[in-house]
């Protein structure tokens, strides 16, 4: 007996290793002997199916006084099978991606592949998180700040093709999974799969998280798959009008008051964009005058509705006063993050910004609740300094760049996703790339259409093209 735990260790470190090897092998050989489609088939199935396995472990409820709690934990075992598959699936994922990284370098074909200046301006925002890891307040480092940089190096490397649509629906797929399967287990078992908390709508006393462990989370995933469902053309039928209004009251169910703010501003894009026979010029002309003429309007009533919050919350009960004239505790998490930014203007505090060990010093009243800024420009300062601002801000302004430029093929789908980001930002930290979650997949998805859709501006610009148009 003394020697069964050893052994199974021993066999499930052998297990783990042929399973590894079988996969990678397996990505590489569909790689070689089939079209690139098959990649891409298999790549983002992996990978949208790592936040729904990863939310497996987490324990399921709302709020009672700022403390997690829940009707129900999961058992012992579906945790640790949750963690394992997932790190099977992500470290297969790095270590395919790793070799492929290799073998691209010595070819040296990276150069060569369009969509460069997006992928630069990714490295822009990335890179000053690994300086901070030296040069920050805290140094420190941890092998979960490679996931990003690395499966976004390998999106650009594998060179996505012209055909953007194709990609679209793919990550469209995955993200109505999500919808279908938060709400049947939203019928089917309300008690783990709903949790209380400040609601928006009148009546309705909860929030509808499905299969992870976030309302907010589910908004995101329900937004996106509308943003694709309008986005991409196609002769509707009636299973499509289904699909929207499911993913559109799953969106309302989780009464995320951002992200429902996000859909609201898409709808007005998608307006626009539907009822402008010259988008890019409508875009470039008459909405930057617009703009132009509403924004210090705009401000002015920010102003005054700042100075006039506290009268306009204030026929609201104790606590749900104090969590609207605190944004739910965001102001005092930005102040704690500011001050730490403070210490180290140029580098910050480090990639350890809003660990346990940051908490249990700084702010231990937030121990069990809080793990980042909320506030992406101040979680960006504090981890990574003035450097890691700059390069949020390249990344960003490439962003709207291509959201404008590719606004009358996707529909406007480009722009509303990049705005749903950067209006996500204040009250999240969407760019982040330490976990891989709805958003790390949307954000990816958005990353290799714009590669896929520059790669087409390209074919469409190149001679070969121009002449077989001329024929």
């Amino acid at each position: 007996m003394q020697y069964l735990i050893p052994t199974i260790l021993v066999l499930g470190l052998i297990f783990t290793a042929l399973f590894f090897s079988a996969t990678i092998s397996t990505l590489f050989a569909i790689t070689k002997k089939h079209s690139e489609r098959f990649f891409w088939i298999f790549f983002i199935a992996l990978l949208g199916a790592i936040p729904v396995i990863t939310d497996l472990r987490a324990t399921r409820g709302g709020l009672d006084e700022d403390i997690p709690t829940g009707g129900w934990t999961p058992p012992s075992y579906i945790s640790f099978l949750s963690e394992w598959i997932v790190k099977g699936v992500i470290y297969t994922i790095l270590a395919y991606a790793i070799v492929h990284i290799a073998l691209a370098l010595k070819s040296r074909d990276a150069q060569r592949k369009p969509g460069i200046k997006l992928y630069f301006s990714y490295l822009a925002l990335v890179t000053p998180i690994f300086i901070s890891a030296i040069a920050g307040t805290q140094p420190y480092f941890s092998q979960f700040l490679l996931f990003g940089p690395l499966i976004f190096t390998l999106a650009y490397l594998k060179h996505p093709n012209d055909d953007w649509t194709w990609y679209a629906l793919l990550f469209k797929r995955v993200l109505f999974s999500y919808v279908v399967l938060s709400a049947l287990s939203g019928v089917l078992a309300p008690s783990i799969t709903t949790s209380p908390a400040l609601t928006l709508i009148p009546g309705f006393n909860f929030r509808l998280n499905g299969v992870f462990s976030h309302s907010n989370t589910l908004a995101m995933a329900a937004l996106g798959y509308l943003i694709f469902d309008f986005s991409i053309s196609r002769n509707r039928r009636y299973y499509d009008h289904f699909s929207t209004f499911l993913a559109g009251l799953v969106l309302v169910l989780t009464q995320s008051k951002t992200t429902i703010g996000c859909g609201l501003l898409c709808a007005l894009i998608f307006f626009i964009a539907y009822r402008t026979a010259n988008a890019r010029r409508f875009i470039s002309l008459r909405l930057l005058a617009t703009i132009f003429l509403l924004t210090p309007a705009l401000l002015g009533i920010a102003y005054v509705l700042s100075q006039n919050t506290h009268i306009l919350i204030s026929h609201f009960d104790n606590q749900t006063y104090k969590s609207l004239s605190t944004l739910t505790g965001r102001t005092n998490i930005w102040a704690i993050t500011l001050q730490s930014w403070e210490e180290n203007i140029l580098f910050g505090y480090g990639p350890s910004l809003w660990s346990v060990e940051y908490r249990l010093k700084y702010a231990p009243q937030y121990a069990l609740i809080v793990g980042m800024a909320h506030n992406q420009l101040i979680q960006t300062l504090g981890e990574s300094g003035l450097v890691g601002a700059l390069g949020l801000l390249i990344y960003c302004i490439t962003l709207l760049f291509y959201g404008f430029k590719f606004f009358t093929i996707t529909k406007g789908g480009s722009l509303a996703f990049v705005l749903t980001f950067l209006i996500r930002g204040i009250s999240e930290t969407p760019f982040r790339n330490t976990t891989i979650d709805v958003v790390f997949v949307m954000h990816l998805a958005f990353f290799i259409i714009f590669l896929s859709l520059i790669n087409a501006h390209k074919v469409s610009k190149s001679p070969l093209s121009c002449s077989q148009s001329i024929r």
